[in-house]
């Protein structure tokens, strides 16, 4: 693998987020919903950084920005 090429990103790993975010939209209550929110995160910055080796900072703080500006967004598109 070249040095800007990145690895690939596994079907199964973006499934488990968008699972992860299913379950936190289908929450009842602000408490699990960001108890279900977290792994999703989690999980998603583990893919971002293993996508990203050369990203030397936290990916925590992309990931929940983008995740908190469009979290209408997200929650209306999988509520479809």
């Amino acid at each position: 693998m070249g040095e800007l090429e990145q690895p690939p990103v596994e079907s199964d790993d973006i499934q488990q987020v968008i699972t992860l975010l299913e379950e936190a939209v289908a929450a009842e209550d602000s408490a699990q919903r960001v108890g279900r929110l977290g792994p999703a995160v989690r999980a998603l910055t583990r893919i971002w950084s293993d996508a990203n080796p050369t990203f030397d900072s936290d990916a925590w703080y992309p990931v929940s920005y983008l995740l908190g500006e469009h979290w209408e967004a997200i929650q209306s598109h999988m509520e479809r």
